[in-house]
């Protein structure tokens, strides 16, 4: 058994963990649009380190007082052509200052002006070319081994405003790359891929390498997929068991759940920050033990139950972090044994003694993040010994199951499950 080194632990987690599911700043249009589909054509040059995409968007409009929609986009990308339900657009798209959203570097403005938009579906094509020999979020990468593209680099258009879409995106390039990504991955063998997915997300996550290795288990309408390159087949089998012994646990500890397929991909030559989306986890190896990869995992798969926070960028985001970081905790504990749980336990502890209160805490403070991953973990620990393990469980299976998103409903469904005094001692440590 691995030990665990707590300190280049937190700091591995809390880096990573900034980027599992930040909340994004809105743009601010005020539209109320509902986005329904991107449906892409993309070729990728990695020589030139280049893609020329062609998108067309399909989205939802209940206002007609509005006169424009926008975008965030790559500041490198160069417009062919902006079309709104078939006519040319004008638009205003600046490249210059900084980007006005602090996660996403590379973002630029992209303003589409829409005259006389009416109530109903509008079709957006979009069609441009874009360098990507300059990312500089971690979580990206475009090199000859490794391509990776994600929201962070903004090589498709992103409004978070106007909420999730399917895809369907077909991707052409050198025939010597096997590809993954966020979704269903299906290729002809000559370099001719797909990636489509029909359920709703806000991400497109593209991965392609010429080493790139698949493992797939497959079960009881479960999908497990390890994409990995340089990783030995008892190394990439040890990551298939860690994630079908994860969703053995969850399934017993808090009932079924809608995601059924998981996409892991692997590369122990990078150096780039660990991010999870819908069904899919990017996962740094380099350098990491065991039981931090382990740790990872739970914590990410977890959001298959815990992620159903109304929004993730105010402090009721705690909903989702806190509890998928206790169900890792609980899961290692499987794993590893009561004594390293338990030591997690008070060092998560001593981290929060300090922490302001997690009630109404700003998310994207400087001690948002850390409050929700430690403090949170530490109160449904108190919690758990309150009630004790199995009343605990199965408080969490009926939060799961009810897919609970307020923390007044949270509040109500344990003062009826439980106690009126319950219900107190949380709300007072949520407000300590």
């Amino acid at each position: 058994m691995i030990k665990i080194e707590m300190k280049s632990f937190v700091l591995f987690l809390l880096v990573s963990l900034s980027l599992l599911s930040i909340g994004m700043p809105a743009l601010g249009s005020g539209v109320n649009i509902a986005m329904r589909s991107y449906v892409g054509d993309v070729r990728m040059d990695v020589k030139t380190k280049s893609i020329h995409v062609t998108m067309d968007l399909t989205l939802d409009s209940t206002d007609v007082a509005v006169d424009s929609v926008t975008y965030l986009l790559n500041k490198n990308a160069e417009i062919k052509e902006l079309r709104w339900d078939g006519d040319t657009a004008q638009y205003s798209f600046d490249t210059t200052g900084t980007s006005p959203n602090r996660y996403l570097p590379d973002a630029r403005m992209l303003t589409i002006k829409t005259p006389g938009m009416r109530k109903g579906t509008h079709r957006l094509r979009l069609k441009y070319n874009c360098r990507l020999d300059d990312l500089k979020h971690r979580g990206c990468l475009f090199e000859e081994n490794w391509i990776e593209l994600n929201g962070y680099s903004t090589w498709f258009p992103i409004n978070y405003d106007y909420g999730k879409f399917s895809c369907d995106v077909k991707i052409g390039l050198d025939k010597r790359y096997r590809m993954s990504g966020s979704g269903s991955v299906s290729g002809d063998g000559n370099g001719a891929w797909r990636l489509m997915r029909t359920t709703g997300d806000t991400e497109i996550v593209l991965v392609a390498s010429p080493e790139l290795h698949t493992r797939r288990y497959e079960k009881d309408g479960r999908t497990i997929r390890i994409d990995s390159i340089r990783m030995t087949d008892a190394q990439a089998e040890a990551m298939l068991v860690a994630c079908r012994e994860t969703f053995d646990r969850y399934e017993k500890w808090f009932g079924g759940t809608e995601g059924k397929s998981l996409t892991l991909t692997l590369n122990p030559t990078r150096n780039v920050t660990s991010y999870a989306r819908k069904g899919f986890i990017s996962l740094q190896t380099e350098g990491r033990a065991e039981n931090e990869l382990y740790q990872t995992i739970g914590h990410e798969i977890g959001h298959f139950w815990w992620g159903n926070a109304v929004s993730n960028d105010t402090w009721e985001d705690w909903l989702n972090e806190s509890f998928a970081e206790y169900a890792a905790l609980l899961n290692d504990r499987e794993t590893y044994g009561d004594e390293p749980f338990q030591m997690t336990i008070g060092k998560y502890r001593k981290v929060a003694a300090p922490l302001p209160p997690l009630w109404e805490i700003d998310r994207g403070g400087d001690e948002g993040g850390i409050t929700l991953y430690r403090k949170g973990p530490v109160i449904l620990y108190d919690l758990d010994q309150k009630l004790g393990h199995e009343p605990f469980l199965r408080l969490m299976k009926e939060i799961a199951t009810r897919k609970v998103a307020r923390t007044a409903d949270l509040l109500t469904l344990i003062e009826t499950q439980t106690s009126a005094e319950t219900r107190r001692w949380l709300e007072d440590a949520l407000k300590k």
